[in-house]
């Protein structure tokens, strides 16, 4: 029994040890994060005109989008109809179809 307790102590110490590694590992990290943000936050301040740069990247971004959005209404529409009788009543490709054409009824399906 003595043996048992000291293989679980064991086991749970390598499992405590593991976990502090990773939140050490973790912490470290965010450390890092934190000393890179305050160094970019540091540059900005020493730009005057950072702010100024910034207005005009997205100013650009925004100018792109709108350009984009005109070129999209500007295409031309083109509408497409499906082959077959015109009519409605020819046969559909569609096995699953529950309504006809021509009267849009549900066809009832045992």
């Amino acid at each position: 029994v003595a043996d048992e307790n000291a293989a679980v102590e064991q086991k749970t110490k390598a499992i405590d040890d593991a976990a502090a590694a990773a939140r050490e590992a973790a912490r470290a990290d965010r450390e890092r994060k934190k000393a890179e943000a305050l160094e970019r936050s540091k540059a900005r301040q020493a730009n005057p005109d950072y702010f100024k740069q910034r207005v005009e990247v997205n100013e650009e971004g925004v100018a792109a989008k709108e350009k984009a959005k005109q070129e999209l209404k500007e295409l031309p529409i083109e509408c497409v109809e499906e082959g077959g009788d015109s009519d409605g009543e020819g046969q559909s490709d569609d096995p699953f179809r529950t309504y006809t054409k021509k009267s849009k009824n549900k066809i009832f399906v045992k």
